[in-house]
């Protein structure tokens, strides 16, 4: 799965009530738009987000919301830059709030910080490292602020987490020169797991938030890792059922620890949930077929495959690989060695950043030799 898509899978908005808001409806409105999130009803959390610009105009709260969901698209398919503009925008207006040089208490301090690790995320998948490494610094900075001005404060503590994880692990030539650049930012994975754990214990509102990115971390640890990570996707995904991203996450775990008895059924549920978006559709009918593949149900696989459309426009770029190989494999069983043989070329050639080395072996092995029919 799309490491950078899931450690940043969900920048959260801000904690407490606007001072011309009431608790009732800041703690209405917060729920409700991380719950449409959390559905990927991304056009209704947009909404709530709008409301708190209107309610709370001064806060930052309204601009963190719509972040939250800007970021997470971006992640999904980190090709898609329609949203850029947007997340800048909101994070400007909310970073010229964090510079009026009045000092921030530990609220705008977390509301800061998120608005610098989104323009870090967006820098980074646009490969301007720089730019990224001076957000992500300040980030980390104005996190680790909030808490220590606030050490109550648990929430805040899923973004430094996250910060701390990704910064861990930036690519090696880039923490090569770590230690000479003040704007690469310092990361520290022994504190971001247990970060991750209080919030999904303790967390007030984003526990589930906390669970999801926990579980992406998790899962590409050992066994017992991939046990727990795959528990809590479970949890998730029987109260978020309209999240096709959990069901995904779940079917390659499935898959991972050869449970694909468990992989193809998780497959046939996430399929008869609607969805409005047809490349996770498409995902998870390739996952299927690899499944089917995997329990020597080949015909079952062929018939699938025949009716494989092509991908959409906004089909995320670490997608095709696996849609080049599932065709590959297809074409194997039908006795289209030809045709196999140039889609398993393409799975090789479209292999970028994100895909997945499973994906690679599998492509390269079935140059070498048809897949058994």
């Amino acid at each position: 799965m799309n490491r950078i898509a899931l450690i940043l899978l969900l920048l959260c908005p801000a904690l407490a009530p606007a001072a011309s808001m009431t608790p009732t409806d800041t703690d209405r409105l917060l729920r409700e738009g991380i719950a449409h999130q959390l559905r990927s009803d991304y056009s209704a959390a947009a909404e709530v987000a709008a409301r708190l610009k209107q309610i709370a105009p001064d806060t930052g709260i309204g601009e963190a919301m719509h972040l939250n969901s800007l970021v997470t698209r971006v992640s999904w398919n980190p090709a898609d830059t329609q949203f850029d503009e947007d997340i800048e925008a909101n994070a400007g207006a909310l970073l010229a709030r964090c510079e009026r040089g009045a000092p921030l208490d530990a609220q705008m301090s977390y509301r800061c910080g998120q608005a610098n690790f989104a323009l870090s995320f967006l820098h980074g998948v646009r490969g301007r490292m720089i730019t990224a490494g001076v957000h992500g610094t300040r980030a980390i900075r104005l996190f680790e602020r909030a808490i220590e001005r606030q050490p109550n404060l648990i929430d805040p503590r899923m973004q430094l987490g996250m910060a701390y994880f990704y910064a861990d692990n930036l690519p090696s030539f880039i923490k090569v020169i770590a230690s000479l650049l003040w704007f690469v930012p310092k990361g520290d994975s022994d504190k971001a797991l247990p970060y991750l754990r209080d919030v999904m214990a303790r967390g007030e509102y984003f526990s589930d938030v906390a669970k999801f990115i926990y579980a992406d971390i998790a899962s590409e640890s050992d066994d017992v890792g991939k046990a727990e990570a795959l528990a809590v996707l479970t949890d998730l995904a029987s109260r978020y059922p309209e999240n096709a991203r959990l069901h995904l996450s779940r079917i390659e775990l499935l898959m991972t620890l050869d449970r694909t008895d468990e992989a193809l059924a998780t497959a046939n549920h996430a399929l008869a949930v609607a969805t409005p978006f047809p490349e996770r559709v498409l995902l998870t009918r390739l996952w299927r077929i690899q499944a089917l593949i995997a329990l020597g149900r080949h015909d079952d696989a062929r018939e699938a495959g025949e009716s494989l459309p092509e991908p959409p426009a906004d089909f995320p770029a670490w997608g095709l690989p696996r849609y080049h190989l599932v065709r590959a494999q297809v074409a194997d069983l039908a006795g289209q060695r030809d045709v196999a043989i140039n889609r398993y070329r393409a799975a090789l050639e479209s292999i970028g950043r994100y895909a997945s080395p499973a994906v690679r072996a599998m492509a390269q092995a079935g140059l070498e030799s048809a897949l058994p029919r």
